[in-house]
């Protein structure tokens, strides 16, 4: 695998770095995923290379949540190179003013990649502009690529950081929702009658905006995370709600030794053993994420409007 960064303030910078890219990809008999939804580029490529069966040009929205985009590329690719294709490259593009996830979570994503993806035949092209990021966004986000795209082409990027290690940065956490600030809408010590749970969810939830299914989605999250933390966790496990009319957000405590790998649970683990209910979960909600508190070993879930 290899993960480049292109950090560009120019349109025709990355256009020069886009167009022989995608050939290449279609000489060497790959498919190439143009995944760059609204951005300026996609029509160019899209017109480009409408005769060539190997560009395949998204038409829906892959970058919603990064356990999701994650899975995506991950079926896509093992269903593919099941049927003899020869390789995979994308270019992939966050929207950051058009999505309503923390930045954090897609250097979480982007970290990721090079964990999921390390043994795929797959290379990818990653556009930041940054005449539109602060620093502060795409400081952290050049770190998590191993290469670096420039006018003289791709050189090492000196500043990669194992996903490991940058995720253990303070600084990167995904911080609080602003509804954490609240007093929170629900506390209990929930059991393990996961029936009883799901019904006091969904009574203390059904005030809000969310979409049915969207709701139902963050339920049946909730309730797997407490299974968790009954099933690995330790006595006594805490569960806190909040929830607004465009939001709502659960934390859920136990005393246990909880979880130290960072990436645990964001892509489908290779046996069911290794965070398969988390990974789940993962799919279910805008974020979900967990760390060492004071009241224990947290996990925190929430879904948008």
């Amino acid at each position: 695998m290899q993960h480049d960064g292109i950090f560009y303030d120019d349109g025709d910078q990355l256009l020069a770095a886009a167009l022989p890219f995608v050939r290449e990809g279609v000489e060497r008999g790959e498919v190439v995923m143009v995944n760059t939804g609204s951005h300026p580029l996609t029509p160019v490529l899209r017109a480009l290379f409408a005769d060539e069966d190997q560009v395949v040009v998204a038409d829906r929205q892959v970058y919603s949540t990064p356990a999701v985009a994650l899975d995506g590329y991950r079926r896509t690719m093992e269903k593919g190179l099941s049927e003899g294709v020869a390789g995979y490259r994308a270019i992939g593009y966050i929207d950051f003013a058009g999505g309503n996830l923390p930045w954090q979570e897609w250097v979480k994503y982007e970290a990721a990649v090079n964990r999921v993806f390390h043994d795929f035949p797959f290379r990818t092209i990653c556009p930041y502009d940054i005449s539109q990021l602060p620093e502060s966004i795409t400081d952290p986000l050049m770190r998590t690529h191993t290469g670096l795209v420039g006018p003289g082409g791709t050189r090492p990027n000196e500043r990669y950081a194992d996903p490991e290690v940058l995720l253990a940065e303070e600084a990167l956490a995904t911080p609080p929702h602003p509804l954490q600030s609240s007093a929170p809408r629900m506390v209990l010590q929930p059991g393990d009658d996961l029936r009883e749970l799901t019904l006091e969810v969904y009574a203390a939830t059904m005030f809000t905006d969310l979409p049915p299914r969207k709701l139902d989605d963050f339920v049946s999250a909730v309730a797997e995370v407490v299974a968790n933390a009954h099933r690995h966790g330790g006595e006594p496990v805490r569960l806190r709600l909040w929830a607004a009319e465009t939001a709502v957000v659960c934390t859920v405590s136990d005393g246990g030794p909880g979880i130290t790998d960072p990436l645990l649970g964001l892509a489908r683990p290779d046996h069911p053993s290794l965070g398969l209910g988390l990974w789940a979960a993962r799919q279910l909600v805008d974020i979900l994420d967990y760390g060492h508190g004071p009241e224990g070993f947290t996990v925190r879930v929430a879904a948008f409007h």
